[in-house]
């Protein structure tokens, strides 16, 4: 397995019509499975805002319940 040196271009889109929402599903009030002293809750809202970061240096509208950490 080896270091991605290089990613195909991204055609030119359309205009974005529609908005990303994103939901962790889980939050402090519902931590889900709890494993190893991590929770659920941490990995998701953890996975959310990595995604939100992705999708926004894309430039692709979208949400996400709650707050960013």
């Amino acid at each position: 397995m080896g270091w991605v040196t290089e990613v195909a271009a991204v055609p030119k889109a359309a205009p974005q019509v529609h908005t990303v929402m994103i939901s962790a599903g889980h939050s402090d009030t519902d931590p889900g499975a709890v494993a190893h002293g991590v929770t659920e809750a941490e990995i998701v809202l953890e996975f959310r805002d990595l995604l939100s970061q992705a999708l926004a240096r894309q430039g692709i509208r979208h949400l996400t319940d709650g707050d960013a950490g």
